[in-house]
């Protein structure tokens, strides 16, 4: 038979090794995406535990803003400055969540000089 006869031919479907090729590849991939999955839930139950610091965090500094009162004749209210201390509180881990948190702050004492 002469080579042109074959080269004339058009081919139809696939060969067996093209689809062994595929599966290989397809597999690798599948396996690559499964060892992938556990690092990336990871990272977002890290990632979140973080986003709730940060807004303990801002809560606590708008807490201490709410302090208004300057003088010392109001230094009986809760609201003064002079009641403005260092401390620290814990908030226990919240259902759906296993994370602690510890916040502390520290109140310097500093008064801004005036100056006539």
């Amino acid at each position: 038979m002469p080579l042109s006869k074959f080269a004339n031919q058009n081919q139809a479907g696939v060969s067996l090794v093209e689809v062994l090729v595929a599966l290989v590849v397809l597999g690798v991939g599948l396996i690559s995406i499964a060892k992938l999955q556990p690092t990336v839930l990871e990272n977002s139950s890290l990632a979140r535990a973080r986003a709730v610091a940060v807004q303990l965090a801002e809560q606590k500094i708008e807490d201490l803003r709410t302090y208004s009162t300057l003088s010392a004749a109001n230094a009986s209210s809760p609201w003064s400055y002079q009641n403005i201390a260092s401390s620290s509180d814990s908030i226990p881990a919240s259902s759906g969540s296993n994370v602690a948190y510890d916040r502390s702050w520290t109140v310097t004492k500093w008064v801004f000089p005036i100056t006539n």
